[in-house]
């Protein structure tokens, strides 16, 4: 959503009480950036977050002041009040405020499932896991800076990213991986133009990211990403079947040498193996 929508829409609410938001108002030129995307789950389910929001704010007020002092210092705390409300751990807006009031400790992530996914994939960089996701990242995002202490950390950007996140998948699942660690192979069907070698591809390269994450330790792995991105280009072929193939192209066949005789050669197959 633009800024252009995001103050028609404020400012539709606030008319109901007869007032606006001044264009030259510090919130309404905020509106013309932003630092993530809720994605359609938010936007489906936008009465239950704003239900939410009221919910804290009448909780927010009913605390005394010193303790609506402290909280506003500290992020523990404030975690605390906000999941006070009911399902509060179900909503996307739980994990934005946190992020807006307090970024050092809460990551930019309005999904509870991406911070779980996050800490399954870096988990053996902390040697033991806090009760609380949002403490268990904080730990590896110091782990991941001792690392990495030259550059900016994101989840969503890289290398960061491509260790734990497929957007291929869909929105919440990471079944396709496991289904190829356990079967060895999966099928995409569908028409033609819907994105099945696009998803191919980057399922290939997760299995690659992922094997090399494993096999090398996040030390190693962070500091070999040209050794990872030559692993997935040597490793991911495409192959496009049609009537004319026949057995000798696709397993093993008599060729002519260089010397004039004849030898046998792998087909495709064995040599992808």
């Amino acid at each position: 959503m633009g800024g252009v929508r995001k103050r028609q829409v404020v400012n539709e609410v606030l008319g109901w009480a007869g007032d606006s938001l001044p264009e030259s108002h510090l919130v309404s030129g905020a509106f013309s950036n932003g630092i993530g995307n809720g994605g359609q789950g938010y936007n489906t389910r936008r009465p239950f977050e704003i239900a939410f929001l009221i919910e804290l704010a009448i909780a927010w007020k009913k605390l005394p002041q010193d303790r609506q002092e402290k909280a506003a210092t500290d992020p523990w705390l404030f975690q605390e009040i906000v999941d006070s409300i009911e399902d509060a751990e179900s909503k996307q807006l739980r994990h934005m405020l946190m992020h807006f009031l307090f970024p050092d400790h809460f990551e930019r992530i309005a999904s509870g499932n991406h911070k779980r996914r996050v800490i399954k994939a870096f988990s053996v960089l902390v040697d033991a896991e806090p009760a609380d996701d949002n403490r268990t990242i904080l730990s590896i995002r110091r782990e991941l800076e001792k690392l990495l202490p030259s550059q900016q950390l994101d989840f969503y950007w890289s290398p960061l990213v491509e260790a734990w996140y497929d957007d291929s998948e869909g929105a919440s699942e990471d079944a396709p991986l496991e289904i190829i660690r356990h079967k060895k192979k999966i099928a995409l069907y569908g028409p033609p133009g819907t994105g099945k070698t696009f998803r191919a591809k980057r399922l290939a390269e997760r299995v690659i990211r992922s094997a090399a994450l494993s096999h090398m330790g996040p030390a190693r792995y962070f500091q070999s990403q040209d050794k990872v991105a030559a692993a997935i280009k040597g490793n991911v072929h495409r192959l496009q079947l049609h009537p004319a193939y026949s057995y000798e192209d696709f397993i093993r066949a008599l060729h002519i040498s260089n010397g004039g005789g004849t030898e046998y050669r792998p087909g495709y197959l064995p040599q992808l193996i």
